[in-house]
């Protein structure tokens, strides 16, 4: 038989023994993991017959060498169809190649044991790739993985929708905000400085956002001086005489509050002086536009910025303001340490200033030593959320707890911190209602225990009442805990000089959690992307 013939009589033979699987052996596509190697299967002609690249992705990537995460990351969720390419594709430790299927049944039928097939047989945790597939395979199951983001179906939208519809459609033109809530694991714009400059790596954007007038530690980007003479109240310690806080849980002013003028608007009168404070920014520091926020009061306040040479750079006037105010002020990014000047006879309510792009993301760090989170019950709902309406704020970041767990020793107590996130969720949502809620599980953090160093045994039941109250109030939860490690983690994070014995990081360890925060965030975004693409179908 001549070799063109018999060529011909193999790939026919073939063919049909495609067609008599197809007939009856039931579809399936299944993405898994043995000895490193990533597999795909199907058994079904479509799939089959359709392996090879598309036009659409031949455009745009070259299809004969290795192809890049995010590449990977495209063709999973669906971006492209078929994309791939001849022979297997190599991936760092990721190998794609498509080989028969050699799950047995009974595996197929016990969760458990895909969990642990899928836990066992990744060993790339460090790649975003991975990570994707990985969520892939024990969503295709409707399997848990505990250091994913907990962001469950509720009707026909998922708790982050609206944040990743913002990103989607919104970030190439406008400014998305984040406003990233904490304790002192945050204070000074740590964190929230390394969740900020990746959300702007990816979708754009610069400035570092909220900056306090007052600054009680270090700030990751810049300092400040020339504060004396200002008073600072917040939500948690030195409360101010009313409710009237800024989105970040504080208010600045150059004069006392000396008593609760309830729902009166701010009409201190006093003899015209000039109250000063400066910044000096990191040289790295960059920005489009600058606003100062600032309300409820009755007169007018003269600012005026200086350079570190005292030549004046620009001039404005703030004008009354009954209720929460913007005011933007002309300082070019080059002028890295300014000093403002405030004159007035009448005493304002001041709550920051804003360094930002002109769109992409922005992440607000609002962080409070000794802050528990209840503090933002104590701001007037409806200025709450005039403010976050304004600031156009997308997502909430809620990381609070540490400062809770030392002194919570048994369920019943677990219980009334479950209701005391449950009102703080609710609250969230009721002045953000077109913004996303995430919550942040407690980290590891350690307390001596028979003259060692342990986890605080009351973690586990501590951060279940947090995902309960995140459950409850139709919020998303990502388990920092869980994703530490579990159990004494902290041990290890001490030893590798990613955190201390309390549980706060160190910038080695706010980088890693940032990292997995981003990734975790990053991994629901593409599945939104995904479900959202094949809606159009």
């Amino acid at each position: 038989m001549k070799p063109p013939l018999r060529a011909f009589l193999i790939i026919l033979l073939t063919s049909l023994i495609l067609l008599f699987f197809s007939i009856f052996i039931e579809p399936l596509n299944l993405f898994f993991f043995k000895e490193n190697s990533f597999r795909l299967c199907f058994s079904d002609i479509p799939a089959l017959l359709g392996f090879k690249p598309s036009a659409e992705y031949s455009e745009k990537h070259d299809t004969t060498g290795s192809l890049s995460e995010d590449s990977l990351i495209k063709i999973l969720s669906g971006t492209y169809k078929h994309a791939w390419p001849d022979d297997s594709v190599k991936i760092h430790a990721l190998v794609l190649s498509y080989v028969k299927n050699n799950l047995s049944e009974d595996t197929l039928q016990n969760i458990q044991k895909i969990e642990a097939f899928v836990n066992n047989n990744i060993k790339s945790d460090s790649s975003v790739a991975a990570k994707f597939i990985k969520n892939l395979l024990l969503s295709y199951f409707n399997a848990s993985d505990d250091k994913a983001i907990l962001n469950p179906l509720i009707g026909s939208s998922r708790p982050l929708d609206a944040f990743f519809y913002a990103l989607l459609k919104e970030a190439d033109t406008s400014l998305i905000r984040v406003a990233h809530y904490g304790d002192s694991q945050l204070e000074g714009g740590r964190l929230s400085v390394n969740i900020r400059k990746k959300f702007q790596q990816k979708f754009g954007g610069n400035g570092v956002g909220f900056v306090p007038f007052i600054e009680t530690v270090s700030n990751v980007a810049l300092s400040h001086f020339d504060m004396d003479g200002w008073q600072r109240y917040t939500v948690f310690h030195d409360r101010y005489c009313n409710s009237f806080y800024g989105a970040s849980g504080n208010v600045y002013r150059w004069s006392p509050c000396a008593k609760n003028n309830g729902d009166s608007l701010s009409s201190d009168t006093l003899k015209e002086e000039k109250y000063a404070l400066g910044l000096n920014f990191s040289p790295w520091a960059k920005w489009e536009k600058v606003s100062l926020m600032y309300g409820r009061s009755m007169g007018d306040c003269y600012v005026s910025v200086f350079d570190e040479k005292n030549n004046l750079v620009t001039s404005d006037t703030l004008y009354p303001a009954p209720s929460f105010a913007l005011q933007d002020i002309d300082i070019p990014a080059t002028v890295k340490k300014m000093r403002f000047e405030f004159s007035s006879n009448v005493v304002f309510d001041f709550y920051g200033f804003l360094f930002d792009g002109k769109k992409g993301v922005q992440v607000d760090n609002y962080g409070i030593r000794g802050h528990s989170g209840d503090g933002l019950l104590h701001i007037s709902r409806k200025y709450f959320a005039e403010q976050l309406q304004q600031l156009k704020t997308k997502l909430i970041i809620l990381q609070f707890g540490a400062n809770a767990v030392p002194y919570v020793n048994n369920e019943n107590e677990c219980k009334e911190i479950e209701e005391n996130f449950f009102r703080i969720l609710q609250r969230c949502k009721e002045v953000a209602p077109d913004a996303s809620i995430l919550l942040i599980g407690t980290g590891d953090m350690a307390t001596r225990l028979k003259g060692e160093w342990q986890s605080f045994p009351i973690l586990p039941k501590f951060r279940e009442a947090q995902k309960n109250a995140a459950i409850r109030a139709g919020c998303a939860y990502w388990n920092l805990g869980t994703v530490m490690g579990g159990e004494n983690a902290i041990l290890e994070w001490t030893k590798q000089k990613f955190a201390s014995n309390d549980g706060h990081f160190t910038p080695n360890g706010q980088e890693e959690v940032a990292t997995r925060l981003f990734d975790a965030l990053m991994l629901e975004y593409e599945k939104y992307c995904n479900e959202k693409n094949s809606a159009r179908k």
